[in-house]
């Protein structure tokens, strides 16, 4: 009888299980996705190694570093004359409906929002689609939002389940189908809100995707009065993202 070469064996074994565990990292990923049926991956970042896809927009680099396959948007607490701390990305990537999916895990210090927005790829301020929202003052809850020329249409969801997984410390999976006829909201794969029909035809311009996380100390990262002051003793934290992917038909 032949003798075994062990390490050749030892080699195998190893191999089967890091292909084992990949996969059911990449299952855990995606067992809340809803990506519709027909639709294709068209674009995506799994921020496993840079964040060369996007444009940071405030403060610096520092604050979206890459770690374990998630970038981490991140407050810090700077000093009492420099009491802001937020980091904002944009992506250069834009695009014209779709369903878009990102999971990630929110931060749940008061006074801190985290954001998830398209904005029109041309640079103006409307209209705006926010997959997400969590207002600093309002600190248990999401909302998502909606807004073209002064005019809000908003789902807040100050009840419920959109409010029970924000201070749980888990990945969420948010998405947003985005139709000429329709845009639809999601938590983990379940409807949330639905855009108002005679809103839909407001929101036809190409779109690029924003993510932030925003503190201060003083006066808050103030929307519409919900913003709120964070404990300085609360900071650094982070709203980490695993993926950002869009599909199309």
């Amino acid at each position: 009888m032949k003798k075994v070469n062990i390490t050749v064996v030892a080699i195998i074994i190893l191999s089967i299980v890091l292909i084992a565990f990949d996969h059911n990292h990449e299952n855990k990923k995606t067992q809340n996705s809803t990506v519709p049926v027909g639709y294709k991956l068209v674009w995506n970042d799994e921020f496993d190694t840079n964040m060369n896809n996007w444009i940071v927009t405030t403060n610096n680099w520092e604050n979206a570093p890459i770690d374990n396959g998630s970038v981490l948007l991140t407050a810090n607490y700077l000093s009492v004359q420099d009491y802001i701390s937020r980091v904002q990305v944009e992506s250069k990537y834009s695009f014209q409906y779709g369903y878009i999916e990102a999971r990630g895990r929110l931060s749940y210090v008061y006074g801190v929002s985290n954001d998830l927005w398209l904005m029109p790829a041309d640079g103006g301020s409307s209209p705006e689609m926010d997959i997400l929202e969590r207002p600093g003052k309002i600190d248990w809850c999401l909302h998502s939002l909606m807004y073209d020329n002064g005019v809000w249409d908003s789902n807040y969801a100050h009840g419920g389940y959109e409010c029970s997984i924000t201070n749980d410390g888990q990945y969420h999976i948010f998405g947003m189908l985005w139709e000429p006829d329709k845009i639809v909201f999601y938590v983990d794969g379940v409807e949330k809100w639905r855009a108002q029909d005679t809103w839909v035809s407001h929101f036809n311009v190409p779109m690029h995707i924003d993510m932030a996380l925003c503190s201060d100390i003083n006066v808050g990262c103030k929307y519409q009065g919900m913003g709120d002051a964070t404990n300085p003793n609360d900071l650094p934290t982070n709203f980490a993202v695993d993926y950002v992917r869009v599909y199309q038909k």
